[in-house]
């Protein structure tokens, strides 16, 4: 049986009979159809009613939306909604995210509630850009709240989405036959990337990172990919979506992407670590590992195929990754203490 598929392709009238089949929006009328969001990793829809209603469809294919030669496991869309299920029973944490309307599995399709138009905050890139005086407090809260949450019998293991993000967390930032030139994106990066890939003890402790990330002895739920691309200033206030990474895994993980996307804002270490100081950690919380994650990030974001918009100058970037280097491979001291269990030796395998 072939998907519906749904997109701009499809017309008023296909989508409404979707919906009315699904029963999730019952007498209301379609009026129109738009694009929302990039929708990377899957097709996202908004659809509005003559009401003045709307929702948001989603649907994961067998394949990257972005880049449809990339295989994908199109059971990432079952993960997202298990992560929604389980956060609706929480309202402190379910305030920060939109509200599932209704779930077709075998379509692959996930309906939600719209927050209406809104921006992420990938603005936070931006040199001049103001900084939100409330986005670490909210950004910090949901965390703090989601990694108390006692670990779900059953949760999907996201294994197989996992394996494909692993190697652009953990591999391709460090080969030299991706084909990927980085002098296309800011020129002297390439320069700047090649010791750092050539390096023996930092490509041991990145190997050590990913057996922990793709490990199977997790103790707390995660978002999975917590940055601001997935941060939305909608709906009244700060939301967070795309939890379609989510996993049973360290709490250190979703920190440390936090903190390094701070670091590429332009937040130097003490400010980064005095906003951190609010975060709540768990027990067992190792400020260590933290720190390796948040360098591996860096790494990935500034010497990877996955790129952001970031305004930084060659400069800027030489000294991120020497200081990601030191937090990867613990050839310096990091600053900041985030958990209880002080810091420890990094982790290399």
């Amino acid at each position: 049986m072939s998907l519906f598929k749904i997109g701009q392709e499809r017309s008023r009238e296909e989508i409404q009979e979707y919906l009315h089949a699904t029963a999730w929006m019952p007498g209301e009328t379609v009026h129109s159809t738009s694009k929302a969001g990039e929708g990377n990793m899957n097709v996202i829809l908004r659809v509005s009613f003559f009401s003045g209603k709307s929702l948001i469809l989603k649907q994961s294919r067998p394949y990257v939306n972005k880049f449809p030669s990339i295989p994908a496991p199109p059971e990432r869309i079952e993960t997202e909604n298990a992560f929604y299920q389980l956060v609706r029973k929480h309202p402190e944490l379910s305030d920060f995210m939109p509200r599932v309307i209704g779930f077709d599995r075998p379509n692959r399709i996930l309906a939600l509630e719209d927050l209406g138009e809104g921006s992420d905050y990938t603005f936070i890139y931006k040199k001049d850009s103001s900084w939100p005086l409330d986005l670490n407090r909210d950004a910090l809260r949901f965390l703090s709240i989601l990694h108390h949450l006692p670990v779900p019998e059953g949760y999907p293991s996201n294994l197989a989405l996992r394996q494909l993000n692993a190697e652009h967390l953990f591999d391709f930032p460090y080969r030299t036959d991706h084909g990927f030139d980085l002098d296309k994106v800011q020129y002297g990066l390439e320069d700047l990337a090649r010791p750092y890939r050539e390096d023996l003890l930092l490509r041991e402790a990145i190997k050590g990172l990913k057996k922990i990330y793709l490990g199977q002895g997790g103790r707390q739920l995660l978002h999975g990919d917590y940055f601001p691309g997935g941060w939305l200033q909608a709906g009244g206030g700060f939301k967070v979506i795309d939890p379609e990474f989510s996993f049973i895994g360290p709490a250190e993980y979703d920190l440390g992407i936090m903190m390094a996307h701070l670091f590429m804002a332009r937040q130097d270490k003490n400010q980064v670590a005095g906003f951190c100081s609010a975060y709540d950690s768990p027990s067992g919380f190792s400020d260590t590992l933290c720190w390796q994650f948040c360098g591996m990030e860096i790494f990935r974001r500034l010497i990877g195929l996955a790129q952001l918009p970031v305004d930084l100058s060659l400069e800027e970037k030489a000294s991120l990754l020497k200081q990601a280097y030191e937090w990867v491979t613990g050839s310096g001291q990091a600053s900041g203490h985030f958990g209880e269990s002080g810091v420890s030796k990094p982790v290399t395998s």
